[in-house]
């Protein structure tokens, strides 16, 4: 036979060749995926059974359905709502914001300062008078409609607002201490921390970062009548009360337990095909419209993975305040060494370390500041400061509060023209009371606390 001849045979020959390799790969690869889906169903089904155990009423539906109902007369959301309507969309401007908060609060206002405050508020007079109420109101919650299946899309236009209303009350508290109605700015300060209160048990670590704000912004604009006058004895205790209150609330407990809930919804979206990663907002990977069976099984897979280190995250919200970070750094360092087929998890599991950290400094600012106001209260009736914050309980504190950051006491010392109440910060040494606030507060060698100061060296003179 001619070697033209025997060719088509050769090519044919070789042609079934390789349609059989194609064959066997398919079969292989349709095997390896079948097995990888029925191993990803069985463990996702240990992994549930095992949180519907231990943690009953886990979903997100669940959680929505069991928090607290607040009446309409309780709820500081409501009238949150009401402040906002009434404030422009501008207000304020950004640079007087920053004028204003920038103020060392032993300083008084120079008139022209002091004029602009008034001025700045008297364009809001209804919006001020609204809010009047939220000292009185320490509940809310707002509205949340929760988006799906992108859990992630759900707006939290209100709780956002919020802040807005909190800076209202920080003006109106720094301008009432500069005419010396220090009663009236210490209600304020109540006013701002329940602006944060108001988010409630909201099941999202953002709402609990509004709440931290909010608080945080309370604690410092307290320092102002301190540093300026000597506010009523009633009104002390009033705001140290409501800041207690604050310290027992596990603003991350919940909000680590909602966002575990919000990622069960978001990978069993993604595995059904309801969303993309285009849809959550990292773009499309190469062959996902092609190959999503492969994308969806990987997703599947690392799925009891995402719930079990979420579910350590959630443990770990639940330990000391001071021990918390090196367990949450050790969880995101586990994340960051994950293979790169974990792109659910690499991309949706938050960096809740960052978010322990703001609230870290919150109870920080919110121990020290209770501190503040109890030994306030002391010098008014002792008529000097104590020597040892010991000396405040039981009459002005219950016990010395322990510092977030190390689990010892809060530092006390006294100066000469006053004294400092801090903690040891994020570096986690004793800088001996080197206060900051803004972004310095969580560099290497500062503290985080206030300055109390001797009555004869409050309300300085303004600076020139």
């Amino acid at each position: 036979m001619s070697q033209a001849a025997t060719r088509p045979m050769k090519l044919r020959s070789r042609g079934s060749v390789w349609g059989l390799r194609l064959a066997v790969v398919i079969v292989v690869v349709i095997a390896l995926v079948g097995y990888l889906m029925s191993a990803a169903d069985s463990r996702m089904k240990s992994a549930l059974a095992k949180l519907d155990q231990d943690d009953p009423g886990w979903h997100l539906d669940d959680i929505e359905a069991s928090r607290a109902v607040i009446p309409d007369e309780q709820n500081s959301a409501r009238v949150i709502m009401k402040v906002v309507d009434l404030l422009p969309a501008d207000w304020p401007s950004n640079e007087f914001a920053v004028a204003v908060t920038e103020q060392p609060p032993e300083k008084r206002l120079s008139p022209a300062e002091h004029g602009r405050l008034c001025n700045e508020l008297n364009e809001v007079i209804e919006a001020l008078a609204a809010a009047q109420q939220l000292p009185d109101l320490p509940r809310g919650r707002h509205r949340l409609v929760i988006k799906r299946p992108n859990v992630f899309t759900t707006l939290l236009l209100d709780q956002q607002k919020t802040r807005a209303v909190a800076s209202l009350l920080d003006y109106s508290a720094r301008r009432n201490t500069a005419e010396g109605k220090l009663s009236a700015a210490l209600r304020d300060c109540r006013g701002i921390a329940n602006c944060g209160r108001s988010m409630g048990d909201e099941p999202f670590l953002i709402s609990m970062l509004i709440r931290t704000a909010c608080v945080s912004i309370a604690c410092n604009t307290a320092q102002v009548p301190l540093a300026q006058g000597e506010p009523p004895a009633a009104e002390l205790e009033a705001l140290q009360r409501l800041l207690e209150d604050e310290d027992r609330f596990s603003e991350l407990e919940i909000g680590v337990r909602g966002e575990r809930a919000s990622l069960q919804e978001m990978f069993t979206a993604y595995e059904k095909g309801e969303i993309t990663l285009k849809d959550l907002g990292d773009g499309p990977l190469p062959g996902e419209k092609f190959f999503g069976i492969f994308f969806h099984t990987a997703a599947e897979n690392e799925h009891p993975e995402m719930l079990s280190i979420m579910t350590r995250f959630l443990e770990a919200s639940r330990l000391p305040l001071h021990e918390r970070p090196d367990v949450m750094d050790a969880l995101n360092q586990e994340i960051r060494s994950m293979s790169r087929t974990h792109v659910l998890t690499r991309m949706l599991v938050p960096a809740v370390s960052s978010v322990a950290n703001s609230s870290q400094r919150k109870h920080a600012l919110v121990r020290t500041m209770i501190v503040c106001l109890a030994l306030e209260r002391y010098r008014q009736a002792k008529h000097a400061w104590p020597a040892t914050l010991d000396a405040l309980a039981p009459d002005y504190l219950s016990s010395v509060p322990l510092d977030p950051f190390d689990g010892k006491p809060l530092r006390y010392r006294q100066l000469p023209d006053g004294l400092v109440v801090y903690s040891v910060g994020t570096d986690r040494v004793d800088n001996e009371g080197n206060l900051a606030d803004g972004k310095k507060m969580i560099q290497p060698g500062y503290d985080i606390g206030y300055r109390m100061w001797n009555v004869d060296k409050r309300a300085q003179k303004p600076n020139e």
